[in-house]
């Protein structure tokens, strides 16, 4: 084709619908949840969803209905066929309430649901409109087939068949979205998943706004979720807004529902406003309440989840997302710090500025300024936000998160056990109760570090707090509660357990006398407290008199290093040789001590953060399989629990061996070998341990690549295993390692078949350290492309021809 003039224009292949609905739209959830929002902003105050099973006669069908403003037949020729207009756009500062969509493609989610649709509309005053669309007649793969060159035929129906065919006595205005020949298959798995999500994904605090499923021929129910009211006259629960003007912050501390206390400071945050944060924290009864309530664990139903306009951006609080930077944190101080675990609640936005922008895949949103100040979690002074007073700060939502974890931890820190005779110590063993039962007991809660913490709150806090408030009364009621329930609660044990013997009691019975018994015990462990004060000076006494015996001591030794000098100096003469060969030995001691003040502390750090992230995986799942089996009794996911915690203590170990082996030398000494026989008889030595982690990996080197490389075997291996680790939280089942040489070129690839990247990142981005796409700290693919620096190659990231990802280290020849 050539034209008349120098003019070009650009043209729509038919084959864009597939790029905008089932390229963009990556699952059937969200698919339905964009649908959803339409409806929303159509001013409807109801969806109905309906699934119907495939028969004889008919095909599977989605059937989405809302009562909205409807369309005519200009609205639908102008608006919904104009691909990527959104009167969105331009329409949210006119409105009462913002849009929950933006982008003009929600509409293709049809497409990714199933192979046709037929559309039904009607406005106010408008007719009765009926659009068939099939999906498939756009599939040609012709070059010269534009999206526009395929014709659309609608009708205009009469009031009856309208109503008829929609199955509704009347209908004054609305869409119905009929989708048939649906693409995937609609289980009870998958529709329990969904139900599930349109659970968290629909947050509408005024309540106006419903969603009622039908699934087959079973009642139609409402979707609700009030798990997160309940849990507030259940919990700690931190709750703060900026309020709609941009102006105010306002922070209150609750208890049980009940104000502990609250304060208001002008809004310090360029970019925020109309936002709620709450916040709870999560102990051992709230946990149990939350699966009896929800039928889920906390960790399998996630975290802190975050709502945009109403509905909830995905994958934020998914389980094992660290959009916070919660489990990065508490991996540097265990009990000090509050985890993903420990919390669960929701940030609320509403956002009438497009301040928030989600990206296109409907995978999360766009790393702006605004972004930024309400997530910065990272310590370092150059990504932090800098308020308006000019100082620099964490993120709204991890300041917030920080003052509840000041409360908890500081002030508290009364469900562990405390050891008598060392009051600060921490992370007390089973073993060590069970060995000596008087040396422990139950924290008590201490009103004065109750006050002690929010007032250190205040004192460092960044914000200039105006109208603090203390509910003086709720603190020194704390610890009366705590006396009066756990008096309560012996008194029905005594009353239940009366005419019983111990045999007789049963497992949780004599679990129940072994914490009153541990309880009852203070007369006895004051009186043994009188024997470790005795003992104690005895042994202050005992020490004084060793330390005069020792200056006696050292006067003779004194003298007798005198007399003994020329025979030092014959000794040192004669092993001159001796300390010739140990100098380089020496040397590398003292430059090992001296590795935190030089960049090799890098390395340690990074050997630390595996070590810990492997301890931290075996804790939760162990401390999963307990939980599970106080509730539920699932042997099966008790095992699974169990089999994850020794594959993570088995890859403890190996790294042990490794770090053994090597000796002190391990983090700066290397060995000249093929890097990639190296990396084979890695994962032989693996074994079972990938298929474990549900992730099977094999290694090939079809033209017997070698490469000499002179490096370090543990960073080696930490590479391999961060790599595999990456893989297997993409949900890969399959990793292939390979060797490839070119002309100028020699690789070493890991191909995985999990999800595909997203585009919040660049590729290069994902290096990075503290950038993460999932969950956990953002440090593996930064460690990844330091190892790999060191090894004089470059390392890249990119999707696959089909599905997943591959990281690619490359050496130039």
């Amino acid at each position: 084709m050539t034209t008349s003039n120098n003019d070009l224009a650009f043209r729509a292949n038919a084959g864009i619908k597939d790029i905008i609905g089932r390229g963009l739209i990556l699952d059937d959830n969200i698919a339905i949840i964009e649908l959803i929002k339409n409806s929303k902003d159509a001013g409807s105050p109801k969806v109905k969803l309906h699934f119907k099973e495939k028969t004889g006669s008919s095909p599977s069908e989605l059937i989405l209905k809302d009562f909205g403003h409807g369309m005519t037949i200009d609205d639908i020729q102008d608006k919904w066929l104009n691909i990527a207009y959104s009167e969105k756009k331009v329409a949210n500062s006119e409105r009462d309430k913002p849009f929950a969509g933006s982008k003009g493609v929600g509409r293709f989610s049809c497409d990714r649901l199933g192979k046709e649709l037929t559309l039904y509309t009607k406005s106010e005053h408008g007719d009765y409109i009926k659009l068939p669309i099939n999906w498939e007649l756009f599939e040609t793969g012709s070059k010269d087939a534009e999206i526009s060159t395929v014709k659309l035929q609608y009708e205009i129906l009469s009031k009856s068949n309208f109503l008829a065919e929609i199955g509704e006595s009347s209908f004054s205005s609305g869409t119905v979205l009929q989708i048939s020949k649906l693409r995937a298959a609609w289980g009870n798995g998958k529709l329990h998943k969904l139900k599930s999500e349109l659970e968290k994904f629909i947050s509408d605090p005024d309540s106006s706004f419903e969603v009622a499923l039908k699934i087959f021929n079973a009642p139609e129910v409402t979707i609700a979720n009030t798990v997160f009211e309940e849990l507030a006259l259940r919990t700690y629960n931190i709750v703060s807004s900026i309020d709609s003007a941009g102006k105010k912050l306002f922070t209150e501390l609750l208890y049980h529902g009940d104000p502990v206390y609250s304060y208001e400071v002008g809004n310090p945050y360029t970019h925020l406003k109309d936002i709620k944060v709450s916040i709870h924290y999560m102990n051992f009864s709230s946990k149990l309440f939350f699966k009896k309530r929800t039928g889920y664990s906390t960790n399998d139903y996630g975290s802190v989840f975050m709502f945009l306009n109403g509905f909830r951006v995905s994958p934020y609080g998914n389980p094992k997302n660290d959009w916070l930077g919660l489990d990065q944190r508490k991996t540097q101080g265990f009990s000090r710090y509050l985890g993903a675990r420990d919390v669960i609640g929701q940030v609320t936005v509403a956002d009438y500025e497009d301040l928030f922008k989600p990206i296109s895949s409907r995978e999360g949103l766009e790393n702006d300024e605004a972004y930024h100040e309400l997530t910065a979690s990272d310590p370092e002074s150059d990504n932090k936000v800098q308020l308006n007073n000019g100082q620099l700060d964490f993120g709204y939502v991890p300041h917030i998160i920080r003052q509840l974890e000041r409360f908890i931890v500081e002030g508290l820190n009364w469900h562990s056990l405390m050891d008598h005779s060392n009051p600060d110590r921490t992370n007390i063993p089973e073993k060590d109760v069970r060995s000596d039962p008087l040396s422990f007991g139950i924290r008590t809660i201490d009103e004065l570090a109750v006050k002690e913490a929010i007032n250190k709150t205040l004192r460092t806090s960044s914000f200039k707090i105006e109208n603090f408030k203390v509910n003086e009364r709720l603190i020194a009621q704390l610890a009366e509660e705590a006396d009066d329930a756990y008096n309560e609660y012996v008194l029905s044990f005594i009353q239940n357990t009366t005419d019983k013997t111990f045999d007789e009691l049963t497992s949780v019975d004599k679990g129940n006398f072994k914490k009153i018994a541990l309880r009852n015990m203070e007369a006895i462990k004051a009186e043994k407290q009188a024997r470790i004060d005795a003992h104690e000076q005895r042994q202050r006494a005992e020490e004084a008199e060793r330390k005069a015996e020792n200056a006696r001591l050292r006067a003779e030794e004194a003298e007798k290093a005198t007399a003994d000098a020329k025979h030092r100096q014959s000794i040192a003469e004669t092993s001159a040789a001796n300390f010739e060969r140990t100098a380089t030995v020496e040397k590398k001691r003292r430059l090992f001590a001296e590795a935190s003040q030089k960049p090799d502390s890098k390395k340690v750090e990074e050997l630390n953060h595996h070590i810990t992230l492997l301890g931290e995986e075996i804790s939760g799942d162990l401390n999963d399989a307990l939980e599970e089996l106080e509730t539920s009794k699932d042997t099966a996911q008790v095992e699974k629990m169990i089999k994850s915690a020794l594959f993570h203590n088995d890859k403890l170990l190996q790294l042990a061996k490794v770090v053994s082996n090597a000796g002190f030398d391990m983090m700066s000494d290397k060995l000249t070998e093929d890097i990639f026989s190296f990396t084979s008889q890695y994962l032989e030595q693996l074994g079972d341990l990938s298929r474990a982690f549900k992730l099977s990996a094999s290694f090939e080197n079809a033209t017997d690549v070698e490469l000499l490389l002179p490096f370090s075997p543990i960073e080696v291996t930490m590479l391999i295993d961060n790599i595999m680790a990456n893989a297997s939280t993409a949900e890969a089942s399959e990793l292939l390692i390979f060797a490839k040489e070119t002309a100028d070129f020699i690789d070493l690839v890991f191909e995985n078949d999990g999800a595909f990247l997203t585009d919040r990142y660049t590729p290069n981005e994902l290096f990075h350290r503290g950038i993460t796409t999932t969950t956990g700290s953002g440090l593996g693919l930064s460690q990844v492309k330091r190892i790999a620096s060191s090894l004089e190659a470059e390392v890249s990231i990119f999707n696959n021809d089909t599905s997943g990802i591959s990281v690619r280290i490359r050496w130039p020849k």
